[in-house]
């Protein structure tokens, strides 16, 4: 049997009577570019500019690589605001027994949903309006807007330090996260006060912000009552040690209070700021008495020095330290926590088993 091309060749047929499938997509192209020739000659003046912009920015967009999808803002999902939302407008209405569980729940989503920061700043100010400054629900909302900066911060801020006494010392503690220079001469004003402990924490403040140098901090310091010490290491201090590091200049302050601190938990507090500011003297303090001090305490001391060379590994990217060989108990894990000894409060315990200490399994 002969081929194709040989028989039409033998019978005279012309060749591009019937052409290839390739010759008629040549054919079908030649076609489509004379017809948009003509297009364009037929066209009035500017629409084959208009056109051809158009052309571009198509063969653009389809060049174009595909964007990655954006980040929700929304983490928290809708059912859990609401049920949060709810108990938060309950919380106005009649102040309820669990308060405290609540708060602390809203401090650990807040940072996830805006709407939700939204309602926490409007029964923050409900409840700076009523001058309910120590419930826990207001210290939560001060707290959680200013440690996620949210714009909401700086106006309730500063309505809460105009008040007598400074909005407390929540209001205080959020000053230390905030940057606004709206602040400053309401911070001064407030460092310059004849209550010892008002003036300390807005100075506190002051230092945190970059804008004092710590000479009044540390003349401060031996003025300081012990109940109101004991409130500034909860309210305070403690809120500074998941903040960022502070500035050296609290040390001699921070060491003239661990000076007058009985209680090794709160100790433990003022010493881990320190040690946060770049002072590394309250592990030598540590150290010292784990090996001299009296051997009731030496096992606390060394968990203390170990809880110290923790955290400041932590603060520089250095490995962490070998976990404790003391083996714990529930008095001496009692006594480490910054909360009085007669509440058991077991803190320290998960603490210990974070860094995977094989004497703590027993206690868990």
């Amino acid at each position: 049997m002969l081929p194709a091309a040989i028989v039409c060749l033998w019978y005279g047929r012309p060749t591009g009577a019937r052409p290839t499938p390739r010759g008629r997509m040549d054919g079908m192209k030649a076609k489509r570019l004379q017809a948009v020739e003509r297009a364009r000659r037929e066209a009035p003046a500017g629409a084959g500019s208009a056109q051809a912009a158009s052309l571009v920015k198509a063969k653009k967009r389809d060049a174009r690589p595909a964007r990655a999808p954006l980040a929700r803002s929304e983490v928290l999902e809708k059912a859990a605001r609401l049920r949060f939302e709810e108990e938060i407008d309950a919380a106005l209405k009649r102040r309820p027994a669990t308060e405290a569980k609540l708060a602390g729940a809203l401090r650990a989503v807040a940072c996830l949903s805006p709407a939700l920061r939204a309602s926490l700043g409007e029964a923050t100010s409900v409840l700076l309006r009523r001058g309910a400054c120590q419930r826990e629900l207001y210290a939560c909302g001060l707290r959680s807007l200013s440690e996620a900066q949210d714009r909401q911060a700086t106006p309730l801020l500063r309505q809460a330090l105009l008040t007598d006494d400074a909005g407390g010392p929540a209001a205080l503690s959020s000053a230390c996260f905030l940057r606004d220079p709206e602040l400053l001469p309401l911070l001064a004003k407030i460092a310059a006060s004849r209550q010892s402990h008002l003036a300390f924490g807005a100075e506190l403040a002051r230092v945190a912000r970059g804008e004092s140098n710590g000479a009044l901090l540390a003349q401060l310091a031996p003025m300081i009552k012990e109940s109101h010490r004991i409130s500034m290491c909860v309210e305070l201090f403690l809120p500074l040690i998941r903040a960022v590091p502070m500035a050296a200049h609290v040390g001699p302050a921070l060491a003239v209070l661990r000076g007058a601190e009985r209680h090794l938990g709160r100790w433990l507090v003022l010493a881990e700021v320190a040690v946060k500011a770049g002072d590394t003297s309250p592990i030598d303090e540590a150290g010292m008495r784990a090996k001299d001090g009296p051997e009731s305490s030496r096992s606390a001391w060394s968990l203390v020095g170990w809880a110290l060379s923790d955290r400041i590994a932590l603060t520089r990217g250095v490995p962490p330290p070998l976990p404790p060989s003391a083996r714990p108990t529930l008095e001496l894990i009692s006594r480490l926590s910054d909360r009085p000894s007669a509440d058991r409060d077991t803190t320290f315990l998960f603490r210990l088993a974070r860094a995977r200490t094989a004497s703590v399994r027993p206690m868990l």
